[in-house]
């Protein structure tokens, strides 16, 4: 989840520690045709 959201926020690998996931959280993402993926 931490990848998926590093991602959609546009921060590099190096930096998915900082991406805080609570515990039960709900979380949006949405990938486009072109692979691309965005929090919504």
């Amino acid at each position: 989840m931490r990848l998926l959201l590093a991602q959609a926020r546009g921060l590099p690998r190096e930096q998915l520690l900082q991406v805080v996931v609570g515990h039960g959280a709900l979380l949006s993402i949405q990938v486009a045709a072109d692979g691309v993926i965005t929090e919504v």
